[in-house]
């Protein structure tokens, strides 16, 4: 998936460069103005010039900057996208809490069972599985494979 705000960052990067040459060029040639007293030539100041050439090309490298910062964050999402879906627990990687001798922690019991009760649901048991931070939740006849390891609790697949 691609991110538009990051080829509008792109694309503006290069169109400010261009037009900051393009400035540049003409401010640098000598202007003729007529007046009533004949031709005069207007000369703009080669600092100026160079300022504006160089400004340019600085805010346009910030910004083809800022497009790739922004299709690097998007690749992640993508990837992590795509782990999410590659993600199987078979049901020997479940254990049940008689079973395994590292129990659910009083904390990730608390906050997926807090996750679950901010969407009305009333969870009846989560065990351990095999992935880190991924706990198998029941409730009624259903089982989701949460992960942990966010901010919040993510459901990663509902069977």
């Amino acid at each position: 998936m691609q991110n538009i705000l990051g080829k509008i960052l792109l694309y503006s990067g290069f169109i400010v460069i261009v037009i900051g040459i393009l400035l540049s060029i003409i401010m640098a040639s000598n202007r003729a103005i007529t007046t009533d007293y004949g031709i005069e030539y207007v000369q703009v100041d080669g600092g100026f010039i160079i300022s504006l050439f160089i400004g340019h090309i600085v805010i346009g490298l910030i910004l083809i900057g800022l497009s790739e910062i922004i299709k690097l964050l998007q690749e992640l999402v993508n990837k992590q996208n795509e782990k999410d879906e590659e993600i199987v627990v078979e049901e020997s990687d479940i254990h049940t809490n008689e079973q395994s001798p590292n129990s659910v922690s009083n904390l990730a019991r608390a906050e997926i069972m807090q996750y679950y009760a901010a969407k009305g649901i009333q969870i009846e048991e989560v065990y351990l599985t095999n992935k880190e931070d991924i706990y198998s939740v029941m409730y009624g006849d259903k089982q989701d494979l949460v992960e942990l390891g966010g901010f919040s609790p993510r459901i990663i697949k509902q069977q």
